[in-house]
């Protein structure tokens, strides 16, 4: 996940931060992105945490992307 561009959310991104997502502690590039299961959640949209910490929610202001663990319910305006 080193010189990635593309903002990684983790279920720790979830639970460290309260209503908002701003930024995630990782990065992956765009051939990770490519080379994995992880797919890009638009922003404003609600992620919701389905493992570990089941139940926990964000909305994210930016991008990012995410593995199975998170669903990305996306809003429409």
């Amino acid at each position: 996940m080193k010189n990635g561009q593309i903002s990684f959310v983790k279920i720790e991104d979830i639970t460290r931060n309260k209503k908002f997502l701003f930024e995630t502690k990782n990065k992956i590039t765009e051939n990770g992105l490519k080379n994995s299961s992880a797919w890009i959640v638009p922003r404003n949209s609600l992620l919701l945490s389905i493992y570990a910490s089941f139940g926990e929610s964000i909305i994210n202001k930016i991008p990012v992307a995410t593995t199975q663990a998170i669903i990305g319910i996306c809003i429409n305006d």
